[in-house]
């Protein structure tokens, strides 16, 4: 809206003509901040009427709030991203993790065949001897 040098750019302010743009440059009130500062008396004593002054305040509040509302907006837009960014690093890393520790898994058990453990009670022998069967066991086993 309004620029930091320029009375042209003043005219933006609601309230402030070609000839208030004037009396403000002249009474060297020549940036809305400088305006903000001055405030009502300020502006009466460079020659503006005091309900000019108050819409001119009006208007450098509303423009104060427009500008933090944005500002906000871009903070809110900037820390959804980043924390979008850091989810989505998280969620490959951990992703990474499980197949790193499928593989293991997998290397561990390679070249085994999966068989049950059964108990000493369920394979009918006491004890943790294992049962060796005999030749003549073998041989029927192959027979049948």
């Amino acid at each position: 809206m309004a620029g930091k040098d320029s009375g042209k750019d003043l005219t933006d302010l609601p309230g402030v003509g070609a000839a208030t743009a004037k009396k403000l440059k002249d009474a060297g009130l020549t940036t809305v901040a400088k305006i903000r500062k001055a405030g009502r008396d300020g502006l009466t004593a460079a020659g503006i009427s005091t309900p000019t002054a108050a819409r001119i305040l009006k208007g450098v509040a509303q423009e104060a709030g427009t500008k933090a509302k944005e500002a906000a907006k871009k903070a809110t837009k900037k820390v959804s991203a980043t924390a979008a960014k850091t989810a989505k690093k998280a969620t490959k890393t951990a992703a990474k993790a499980a197949v790193k520790q499928s593989v293991k898994k997998v290397v561990k058990t390679a070249g085994r065949t999966d068989r049950k453990v059964l108990s000493a009670k369920e394979e009918g022998r006491k004890g943790k001897t294992l049962k060796t069967p005999s030749l003549q066991d073998i041989l029927k086993s192959r027979k049948k």
